[in-house]
């Protein structure tokens, strides 16, 4: 993934050109398909999702309870608590994801303690 494309969101904020080319490069861009279902809530976690394009609906116990556009994120919350999905995320037309996996987001975390304190306070806001 390009660092540029990083540098665009919020979660990215202030990082250097270097800290920027370290969080992008184990990024995996993916396309979606309309109703495909990224995440599944009770599901293992294993990855972490940035939306690039696109948008995406979250339900938990079959409602709907917000809608995803370009740098929103989720997959976060199964991975802090090493539990299960705790929401079902579906496409709502062709999406465009970055996606991290498990070992990399938490390295990510690790070095860059900022953006482990956006990603609290984004999950601290949400219902």
């Amino acid at each position: 993934m390009e660092p540029e494309r990083l540098s665009s969101f919020t979660l990215f904020e202030g990082l250097s050109a270097d800290e920027l080319v370290a969080c992008a490069t184990p990024f995996q861009e993916i396309v979606v398909l309309s109703d495909h279902n990224v995440t599944r809530e009770g599901d293992a976690a294993y990855a972490f999702f940035i939306v690039l394009d696109g948008e995406l609906d979250v339900h938990r116990e079959f409602q709907r309870i917000r809608t995803l556009h370009p740098g929103d994120f989720f997959g976060e919350i199964g991975l802090e608590t090493s539990g299960p999905r705790t929401a079902h995320v579906a496409a709502r037309g062709r999406v465009k994801l970055a996606k991290l996996m498990a070992w990399d987001y938490r390295t990510m975390i690790e070095q860059h303690p900022a953006i482990r304190d956006r990603i609290a306070a984004v999950i601290a806001d949400r219902p």
